[in-house]
C-alpha cells in the first residue's frame, strides 16, 4: 500500500510540475517587461510583447486614461517615450495576489503591483496598481498581448494639492499652457511650502518659453527641498541655454 501511495503522489507531482514551470515563465516575461521598461532598455522591452495588429495597453489614473491599440502603435508612443525620458528610473516592485488562468497557448494574468520610486520623496514615492495581462504563447514563449494597468492608490496621502496640480498637468498635457499655469499658480498660493507646486509651475512656464519665470520657480522649489534632483537638472539646464 505505501508503495502505490508513493507512486501516487510522484505521478501527482510530476503532472503538476509543467504548470508550475509555466507559470514562472509567465511571471517572468511580466518582471521583465517592467524591468525593461523602468531601465529604458527598449529592445529587451520589446521581445516580451506579442507584435500584432491586435495586440494593446491601457492605463487608468487620477492623471487620466490612455489607451493605445496595434503593435505599431503602441511601439512607436513608447519609444517617443523613451527618446524623450531615457534615464532609467530607480525603483523597487514588489507583487502578490497573482492569478493565472491557462486555456492552450492562452493565460490570463491578474495581479497587484506596488512600485516604490527611489529617487522621489513621500508622498510621491508610491503607486499602487491592479493589473491584468492576456498573454499568448508563440513560437514556445509567452508574450504580452493585452496589458492594463489600473493605479488604485496614488501616493499615500491625497489632498487639495495633488488634486489642482493634477488638473494643472492635464491641461499641460492638452497644449492648453496659459490655463495650466493658472491653476498652479493658485495651486502655489494655498500650499507654498509644498516644493512640487513651485516645481509644477516652473515646468508649465518653461513650456510657455518664459526662462526666467521658470529659472525663478525652480530655485524656490529647490530652496524648499535641496534633494530634488529633476529640479536641479531642469534648473541647470535651463540656465544652460
Amino acid at each position: 500500500m505505501l508503495t502505490k501511495q508513493l507512486a501516487l503522489a510522484v505521478a501527482i507531482v510530476s503532472f503538476a510540475m509543467p504548470s508550475f514551470a509555466q507559470d514562472d515563465d509567465i511571471k517572468q516575461v511580466i518582471i521583465k517587461e517592467a524591468d525593461s521598461y523602468y531601465k529604458r532598455d527598449a529592445a529587451a522591452w520589446k521581445s516580451v510583447w506579442l507584435q500584432d495588429p491586435n495586440t494593446s495597453r491601457s492605463f487608468v489614473s487620477t492623471y487620466g486614461y490612455y489607451y493605445t491599440a496595434g503593435w505599431d502603435s503602441l511601439s512607436a508612443r513608447q519609444l517617443r517615450n523613451f527618446a524623450t525620458d531615457p534615464e532609467a528610473v530607480s525603483v523597487d516592485i514588489k507583487r502578490d495576489s497573482f492569478s493565472i488562468r491557462k486555456e492552450g497557448k492562452i493565460a490570463v494574468v491578474d495581479f497587484i503591483q506596488t512600485i516604490k520610486f527611489l529617487k522621489s520623496q513621500p508622498p510621491f514615492d508610491l503607486s499602487t496598481r491592479r493589473e491584468h495581462r492576456v498573454m499568448v504563447k508563440s513560437n514556445g514563449q509567452w508574450k504580452i498581448a493585452n496589458q492594463i494597468s489600473t493605479e488604485t492608490l496614488l501616493y499615500q496621502q491625497p489632498t487639495g494639492e495633488l488634486t489642482l496640480n493634477n488638473a494643472g498637468y492635464a491641461f499641460l498635457l492638452g497644449g492648453k499652457v496659459d490655463e495650466a499655469i493658472q491653476i498652479l499658480e493658485l495651486n502655489t498660493k494655498f500650499f507654498p511650502e509644498s516644493f512640487n507646486v513651485w516645481d509644477s509651475l516652473a515646468e508649465a512656464y518653461a513650456k510657455a518659453g518664459k526662462k526666467d519665470l521658470a529659472i525663478q520657480y525652480y530655485e524656490k522649489s529647490v530652496q524648499l527641498n535641496p534633494k530634488s534632483e529633476s529640479g536641479i537638472k531642469a534648473l541647470a539646464d535651463l540656465k544652460k541655454q
